[in-house]
């Protein structure tokens, strides 16, 4: 059984990522995101099979949500939304987040600061999530017991300036300048976050493109005029 599954609906603009186990080979993803290069560990499925997939996941994380499996877990409909998945490992055991994030940013802010946010936000969730009544692992989580952690980032609409990726991209081998500048910015949790998924991170650039006012003004425009066209000729058969 493939560790991890893909499935697109282009004609909808949404993809969706099903992982069944967390114990998967980072060396899969470079593969399949850089080269296109497929393992038998890794399945497309077509969009015939999109649904299915969905439906299998143990847990849905639905729209501007965030959750924690053991198992399986999937999100779908991202359009303009981002997601987030981070896999780990605590006490031993292999875990994976999920967030579906539908948040909108400032342009004007800061790579360093949003991050600052962003990884901020995601320790806040894991503690909250682990030591909740789903899961009940124990009650104070600290994330420097995490281990073993790797990040995947997708969705978004392609722009010119994507600051979420902007944010995220510092942790794609970052220099020392970048470095100094985080551990003045970041908490403890938050610069661990920061530290181990340096280098442990995969984005991949967005497939969904968002449409201009006069786009979707002339859109409408020619349903309307689809409409009348077919009501005409419709009444000239009756």
């Amino acid at each position: 059984m493939p560790i991890l599954q893909i499935a697109f609906d282009r004609e909808q603009n949404k993809y969706m990522i099903v992982l069944q186990s967390s114990n998967v080979d980072f060396a899969l993803f470079n593969l399949l995101f850089n080269y296109g290069i497929f393992s038998s560990q890794i399945q497309i499925d077509s969009k015939s099979h999109f649904n299915n997939i969905r439906n299998y996941a143990d847990v849905k994380v639905t729209q501007d949500k965030a959750n924690i499996t053991r198992t399986t877990i999937s999100t779908d409909h991202l359009s303009s939304c981002y997601c987030f998945l981070l896999n780990f490992h605590f006490g031993g055991r292999p875990y994976s987040y999920l967030n579906h994030h539908a948040k909108f940013f400032n342009l004007k802010i800061s790579a360093p600061n949003l991050l600052a946010i962003l990884l901020g936000n995601i320790v806040i969730d894991i503690k909250r999530i682990l030591s909740g009544k789903q899961l009940s692992v124990v009650r104070t989580i600290n994330i420097i017991q995490l281990k073993h952690l790797k990040l995947f980032i997708c969705g978004g609409v392609c722009q010119d300036n994507d600051v979420i990726r902007n944010a995220f991209s510092l942790l794609l081998d970052p220099d020392e300048s970048t470095s100094s500048l985080i551990s003045n910015l970041f908490d403890k949790e938050s610069k661990y976050l920061f530290d181990n998924l340096s280098n442990n991170t995969i984005i991949i650039n967005p497939i969904t493109y968002l449409q201009t006012s006069a786009e979707l003004q002339q859109a409408r425009g020619e349903l309307i005029d689809k409409i009348q066209v077919e009501y005409v000729i419709l009444n000239s058969f009756m």
